[in-house]
């Protein structure tokens, strides 16, 4: 049976299936495991925010860039971090969870404000990240 046929391994469908993945955990032991990959090793990094600089300094030829809304293990939705994907996004699929009642106002406001201005969608604090790359 297939990897992504888990429910919290649907991410691995955006990955090439020889793909090493890595959860970065400390920059160092993350950047000497990347380092010890052969030349052309496709890489996928999943998790946090700070993925796109991880992979500048490990030299990874980054080939896309995903954002996942709340979180990769239960994505609700799931984008390509480009302008047009992200302007798609906001406008048509975020939206205030439901049952939402404290914070509704705030959140309403946040997502009317990504939804007039797109590009804050890759700058938010939610959703984890998926990057995947090749090593040159």
């Amino acid at each position: 049976m297939p990897a992504y046929s888990d429910l919290d391994q649907r991410w691995r469908l955006l990955v090439p299936a020889d793909a090493v993945v890595l959860e970065p955990g400390p920059r160092r032991s993350t950047l000497q495991q990347i380092s010890a990959l052969p030349p052309q090793t496709t890489v996928a990094l999943i998790g946090g925010r700070r993925l796109r600089p991880l992979a500048r300094r490990a030299r990874l030829e980054v080939r896309a860039e995903y954002l996942a809304l709340p979180s990769i293990r239960t994505p609700v939705a799931v984008t390509e971090c480009r302008p047009q994907a992200m302007r798609y996004t906001a406008r048509t699929i975020l939206t205030v969870p439901s049952g939402v009642t404290r914070q509704h106002l705030a959140m309403w406001l946040a997502v009317r404000l990504i939804q007039a201005l797109p590009r804050l969608l890759a700058r938010t604090p939610a959703g984890d990240r998926l990057l995947v790359g090749v090593r040159p």
